[in-house]
């Protein structure tokens, strides 16, 4: 019995600089048309579903890592919601805020400029 090694096979050839922008261009218009297409169903849900409530500033914090947030609750079918904007204006504890939720996805909210 005769045996016969073949040579391995020769390597790849290396991704071009057109290629490899090309992929991440493609990458990304994808995440760009996921915030797009969440930004869309928030508005459908405000349209929708929206309620506006006047809301007070209860503390201010960092949520993860971040700039420093003023925090709020809402109620929504008598179940209690937390949520937080940045400070962008001089805020006080005790201020009130008016934000809007959907009342189908309470989870789903914005602070409203006065």
């Amino acid at each position: 019995m005769i045996s016969i090694s073949l040579p391995p096979p020769p390597p790849p050839p290396p991704l071009s600089k057109t290629c490899f922008i090309m992929l991440l261009s493609s990458c990304g218009l994808v995440v760009l048309n996921f915030y797009k297409i969440i930004g869309q169903e928030e508005e459908k849900e405000y349209s929708k579903y929206g309620k506006i409530q006047l809301v007070r500033i209860y503390k201010f914090g960092y949520q993860g890592k971040g700039s420093q947030r003023a925090f709020f609750n809402y109620y929504s079918k008598d179940t209690k919601f937390k949520g937080s904007t940045s400070i962008k204006d001089n805020y006080q504890i005790g201020d009130s805020i008016e934000i809007m939720y959907s009342t189908r996805k309470p989870f789903i909210y914005k602070t409203l400029k006065w």
